[in-house]
């Protein structure tokens, strides 16, 4: 197979225009892939994404466990010798309906594995299957963060255990996805298989053009475990997941989010709770909870206390922002 070569880029992703560094994203690629006829391999992918300085995560799968990960390990091994410091390997756990001592054991056998190749354990790792995420009762010990093949939607927690991946099916839903992401604050995680990389797919027609914003310095890539760092370590305005910063309109009981970018309520049910307030699920509908915890904070800060979020008690909110 030849090196890797980029198909023609047409959807363009425009980032901010003075801010690039506030646009961020994250490669990783899942399970290891020889390649074959027309196939890109694993090796492939991640030499051309280095060779373009590109940071990126690999999750080990292991096809063999009999035999100890050998196969994956001889690929890895050749993968990571690529650039020790722009390739992590990191861990990819059963499907669902695994027992925890399944899960365990085989935690246990790649994460031996990637300490041989790399002098060390992985705190990373990659759930399996469609609309995979955290099981209740499985628990993937010293993991420190994982991805899950989910949408971002207005009513997911921030679970640094349950880190959602673009959409990889149209253009444009990966580049709306990304700026949703970095306008919350997030670094956007783009996941894809090295096998589905062919011209055929538009995976690699969005892989390839996020590659060239990259190569364009419109987009700013992070290592994974950094991003994570970034992402969840950091202190953050709590008024700025959705809206950027501030409530652009008076909110009532009753009152319901729209579809669009922009998620008022949900902005508010999320604040309340970053404060201390209970207003419930980040559900975006302005129910009796959210009511009572806004009457709460109006309370705490000597203004009319009704629950609704009128022009008064919305400067209030939008002032914790500056």
């Amino acid at each position: 197979m030849p090196d890797y070569a980029p198909s023609y880029v047409r959807d363009m992703y425009v980032s901010s225009t003075n801010s690039p560094v506030l646009d961020r994203i994250v490669f990783t690629i899942d399970h290891i892939h020889r390649g074959g006829a027309g196939i890109y391999s694993t090796f492939d992918v991640v030499k051309y994404l280095v060779s373009h300085k590109i940071p990126v995560a690999v999750f080990m799968e292991c096809t063999d466990p009999a035999n100890f990960c050998r196969v994956d390990k001889a690929e890895a091994s050749r993968i990571y010798a690529l650039d020790p410091g722009l390739v992590s390997l990191g861990v990819h756990a059963l499907p669902k309906g695994h027992s925890q001592e399944e899960q365990t054991k085989r935690l246990n056998l790649i994460n031996n594995t990637i300490e041989e190749i790399t002098g060390k354990k992985s705190v990373i790792l990659s759930y399996h299957g469609a609309n995979a995420g955290p099981e209740p009762g499985i628990v993937f010990e010293n993991i420190k963060y994982a991805r899950g093949v989910r949408s971002w939607s207005v009513a997911q927690r921030f679970n640094r255990l349950d880190t959602p991946v673009m959409p990889m099916t149209l253009s444009r839903a990966a580049f709306k996805y990304i700026k949703l992401r970095n306008k919350a604050g997030f670094t956007a995680t783009l996941f894809v298989h090295s096998v589905e990389l062919r011209s055929i797919f538009p995976q690699k027609h969005v892989f390839d053009t996020l590659v060239r914003q990259v190569i364009d310095k419109r987009l700013q890539p992070l290592h994974y475990f950094s991003a994570m760092e970034s992402d969840y370590s950091s202190a953050r305005c709590p008024l700025r997941y959705f809206t950027h910063g501030r409530l652009s309109q008076n909110l009532y009981t009753g009152y319901t989010d729209h579809s669009g970018d922009i998620y008022q309520v949900a902005e508010l049910q999320l604040f309340l709770n970053h404060l201390g307030y209970d207003a419930g699920e980040v559900d975006g509908i302005y129910g009796r909870k959210t009511s009572m915890a806004v009457l709460m904070f109006q309370v705490d800060n000597d203004l009319v206390a009704d629950g609704q979020v009128g022009t008064a008690t919305r400067e209030s909110i939008n002032t914790f922002c500056g």
